[in-house]
């Protein structure tokens, strides 16, 4: 899971986060940026629509979405290895 919080300076960022791990039982903050980028793994069974939509109604969150690995895939349709 993917959160966008509101600015605010390191301390607080990491404060903020860790209460959003709170928030959701069993989760755990990954990784928060400067920017205020919060990555979150969730426990399996979790509904991330679900979650995303309880976390983007909190005040301090600008988005809340799945944090995705999407892989391309050539235009031709053929596998990368196969291709040149």
């Amino acid at each position: 899971m993917v959160v966008g919080l509101r600015a605010g300076d390191a301390d607080d960022l990491r404060h903020r986060a860790d209460e959003l791990a709170g928030a959701v039982p069993g989760s755990q903050v990954v990784r928060v940026s400067r920017s205020g980028r919060v990555v979150l793994a969730l426990p399996e069974n979790t509904d991330p629509d679900i979650v995303a939509a309880e976390l983007g109604r909190r005040p301090d969150v600008e988005y809340a979405e799945h944090d995705v690995v999407d892989r391309g895939q050539p235009a031709s349709g053929r596998p990368p290895e196969t291709l040149g």
